[in-house]
């Protein structure tokens, strides 16, 4: 594993992924997604870790359903998603060096540049991964969590 990114991501308290390329594709079950974002967010929590979610999706019943989830953090509605996050940190009482942030479209390169860690998954756009500190091999949003899980556990190797 990159000591680096090894060292970079035992400092980080709040996970925060963008939901619509990244955790979600237009073909996927909303219903899935739902009960696999909530399994995962209680696991972050058993680690004492935060999960979150930013969308520049307007509010929705997907949208309605996350905020409803335990330990599930939703920012929607902006495009600015700097300005969402720092809302998320200073809710949580954390900084933008103890985050990781999952992105895949332009609109999430300056998010990507702020946090102390950064992601993006294979699908994402060519500019986005010449960004992030790495990029996920997982194609929907269980895998995205296994593997950040199996990094998190050393059982991965970036």
């Amino acid at each position: 594993m990159n000591i680096n990114i090894k060292e970079k991501l035992s400092n980080i308290r709040l996970f925060v992924f963008d939901l619509d390329g990244v955790l979600i594709h237009n073909e996927d079950d909303t219903e899935k997604l739902i009960e696999t974002i909530a399994k995962y967010s209680r696991e972050f929590k058993r680690r004492n870790l935060f999960l979150a979610v930013i969308t520049a999706r307007q509010k929705d019943e997907l949208v309605e359903k996350l905020n409803e989830i335990e330990n599930c953090y939703v920012a929607f509605g902006s495009i600015d998603k700097v300005s969402a996050a720092k809302l998320l940190f200073k809710k949580l009482n954390v900084d933008c060096e103890n985050t990781f942030y999952v992105g895949d479209d332009i609109l999430d390169i300056p998010l990507l540049n702020l946090c102390g860690l950064s992601a993006a998954p294979r699908t994402a756009r060519r500019e986005v991964k010449r960004v992030v500190d790495f990029i996920l091999n997982g194609g929907n949003a269980e895998d995205i969590f296994i593997e950040i899980l199996d990094y998190l556990d050393g059982k991965d190797e970036f």
